[in-house]
């Protein structure tokens, strides 16, 4: 549940940030996500695409102050 709701704010959010590093391109994503509770905290989700690769994978989320 937590891995889609992170892709879907990752396709609904604008990107805050993004970093190039000698490992590859992060991207840094604030955003609303869906809960079982009906609550929608602001989550940090940071993905990056890894030198060499063409997807994303997740590097860490974490709840944002709002």
């Amino acid at each position: 549940m937590l891995a889609a709701a992170l892709r879907k704010a990752a396709e609904n959010y604008s990107l805050s940030k993004i970093m190039v590093s000698p490992h590859g391109t992060k991207y840094i994503v604030d955003g609303r996500i869906d809960t079982p509770s009906g609550r929608a905290p602001l989550v940090r989700a940071v993905w990056i695409v890894d030198v060499g690769f063409e997807v994303p994978r997740l590097v860490t989320a974490y709840p944002c102050e709002e």
